[in-house]
């Protein structure tokens, strides 16, 4: 279970990771 635990901890940052670069790729074609 503590595996588990932290694989959905890793999933969390790697999707928070991929949202923060695709805002900075469309803040980046906006301007």
């Amino acid at each position: 279970r503590k595996i588990h635990e932290d694989e959905l901890n890793d999933m969390k940052d790697y999707l928070s990771q991929c949202q923060q670069e695709q805002g900075s790729f469309i803040d980046y074609k906006s301007t």
